[in-house]
């Protein structure tokens, strides 16, 4: 028996293809433009981190904040603004519930009696009020008023079997400003008369510029 013959190792496989070099002509869709791509990727990020260093510098240049009356406000342009109001306000129109809550015409005969009763509380200025908005719940009822010698007022009122009234100091007169005008109102009133019902107080919200 002879010897075998030399054999190469990859003997039956198939040959393996020879790596050329090719030209980027050969893919002309290859990712040549991926790094303009990126570039431009990179401009917007640095553009828009620009943005906002510059928007903060600028509040931070214009914006201070300063306390009053234990509450601080954000001092803007030399006006001061209630954030922390205004998000109570926007948080309490969220959870409300005013379903049993009505909204009462001017031409009712509750809004008669109200007209009657606000016209005796501080005559004679008071004789020409008009309503603004009216509210009711169950025996309880919140009015807006405008006058044209005091200042706008929120009154609440209690229906009676005597007739209606006004309970002691359940009434806002004026501006609130700085403060956020429908928080400041609502806390204020629940404080003087804490029996009246929380969703009719929640329920309201004021219209009349005259009391922001």
């Amino acid at each position: 028996m002879g010897w075998r013959k030399n054999v190469p190792r990859a003997f039956g496989r198939k040959p393996q293809p020879k790596w050329q070099k090719c030209s980027t002509g050969d893919f002309p869709h290859a990712s040549r433009d991926k790094p303009q791509h990126a570039g431009q990727d990179l401009k917007r990020h640095v553009a828009a981190t620009l943005l906002v260093l510059t928007t903060l510098g600028v509040i931070n240049a214009h914006v201070d904040i300063e306390a009053q009356d234990g509450r601080n406000f954000v001092v803007w342009q030399e006006k001061k603004h209630d954030v922390i109001g205004w998000l109570a306000d926007h948080n309490n129109q969220l959870w409300r519930d005013c379903s049993a809550v009505q909204q009462l015409s001017h031409a009712s005969p509750a809004a008669e009696q109200v007209l009657s009763v606000i016209a005796d509380h501080s005559p004679p200025d008071s004789r020409n009020a008009k309503l603004v908005r009216l509210l009711q719940q169950g025996d309880w009822l919140l009015a807006e008023l405008a006058f044209a010698q005091l200042n706008p007022a929120v009154v609440v009122l209690r229906s009676e079997p005597k007739g209606m009234r006004i309970p002691e100091r359940a009434v806002w007169s004026g501006s609130t400003a700085p403060w956020q005008a429908g928080p400041r109102i609502r806390q204020h009133l629940a404080l003087q008369v804490p029996e009246a019902p929380a969703a009719l107080l929640a329920c309201y919200d004021p219209a009349a510029t005259g009391l922001r």
